[in-house]
């Protein structure tokens, strides 16, 4: 959901209104968050195609998605690709770019970006170089990295973007769903207060704890995070202070809508 956030954001730069209609390749899309990105963008009326070097499996998966998506949304396809001709056939006429493949494999080639016409948009969520696009950096928003084509890089796709609105966004297009904003948010917030896995503190159990009661306060049902270490740790404050597990539900966002597609 983070990719199609950013996409729709830097799209806009570029005089899309929304991706209805736009052809979206998702290279390497057979993953959780190749299948969450493809539901998403399917239910915004994109027309969404899959790939992978396994053909029966991915029109399997394509066909699936296309029925999870539901009622409305443009069929999922899904193509086979090995070879930059596969990849240059696939690829030549889209709008957007989406490479979620595996982590340190190159999906482009730099030979095949510089066959491709402009007006493009390229997004690469892999942070392991070589990266899915060659040419491709992890700090890139909106770079012109190809003649008329741009780049947003993995680390843009995230909170050190100062994007707070876009998913916000996603959300809010959820007929059935109340967003309700903590006391502190966007560029205040809080968040668990870890910063990796192994330091979990007394002072970042105090952020925690903070956050938690913010949340509490709400009166919301769900708490609806985008980083996997709060997801890990509010988590586990909650099962730590059993009077407080049941007032209500950390959810990761992509999971939370991903959810939804699923049961619509």
């Amino acid at each position: 959901s983070a990719i199609v956030a950013k996409t729709l954001e830097v799209a806009r730069k570029h005089g899309f209104s929304d991706l209805s209609g736009k052809k979206i390749i998702c290279l390497g899309g057979t993953g959780p968050v190749g299948q969450i990105s493809a539901l998403i963008a399917s239910k915004l009326n994109a027309k969404v195609v899959i790939t992978s070097r396994r053909e029966q499996f991915v029109k399997e998966l394509a066909k699936n998605l296309t029925k999870k998506a539901g009622r409305g949304a443009i069929k999922i396809v899904g193509e086979p690709a090995n070879s930059d001709e596969q990849y240059l056939k696939i690829v030549k006429d889209a709008d957007i770019i989406w490479s979620v493949g595996k982590a340190g494999v190159q999906i482009i080639s730099k030979k095949l970006m510089n066959q491709l016409p402009p007006k493009k948009i390229v997004v690469d969520i892999n942070l392991v170089p070589p990266y899915g696009i060659e040419g491709m950096k992890p700090d890139y928003y909106n770079t012109e990295f190809y003649p008329g084509i741009y780049a947003i890089g993995a680390l843009n796709i995230g909170r050190l973007s100062n994007v707070y609105d876009a998913p916000r966004e996603l959300l809010s297009k959820i007929p059935f769903i109340e967003l309700i904003e903590m006391e502190s948010n966007k560029k205040d917030a809080l968040c668990c207060g870890v910063s990796a896995y192994i330091s979990c503190n007394e002072y970042s159990k105090e952020i925690q704890a903070t956050r938690i009661k913010e949340a509490i306060d709400t009166g919301a049902e769900y708490l609806i995070v985008s980083c996997p270490k709060c997801l890990a740790h509010f988590n586990c404050y909650l099962n730590e202070e059993k009077e407080l597990k049941n007032k209500f539900k950390v959810v990761d966002l992509t999971s939370f809508i991903g959810k939804l597609l699923f049961l619509n």
